[in-house]
């Protein structure tokens, strides 16, 4: 399992902090934040899900469960700038509208085969 470098450890500390009422209306407020579909809102987990006895031990559990392969993608320039343009998070954010067109494709093609 790979440690944490100072940065997390102080972001997580950070969180770890804050109410969960503070976290909830701090992600609320958050413009970058996208609602969840019914589909997306039912296969997600819940923080409490995974193992560990303090919030930062969640976090470092669920962050390494991720299932996230690195690679190495080329972009358009000006589709590169928009997506950094959305500030910290914007490879999370290029991930999620990928997953979005990703599922909306699928249930097309379900819609098609029916």
């Amino acid at each position: 399992m790979r440690e944490f470098t100072e940065e997390e450890k102080k972001m997580l500390a950070a969180l770890d902090a804050r109410t969960d009422e503070e976290i909830e209306r701090a992600a609320m407020e958050d413009p970058d934040a996208l609602l969840l579909t019914k589909e997306q809102a039912a296969s997600s987990v819940r923080l409490y899900d995974f193992p560990g006895k303090t919030v930062n031990e969640r976090i470092h559990n669920a962050l390494m469960m991720k299932n996230k392969k690195q690679i190495s993608l080329r972009l358009d320039t000006d589709v590169l700038s928009y997506f950094r343009g959305k500030g910290k998070g914007y490879q999370t954010y290029i991930n999620a509208v990928l997953r979005a067109a990703m599922e909306m494709e699928k249930a097309e093609r379900q819609k098609l085969s029916v």
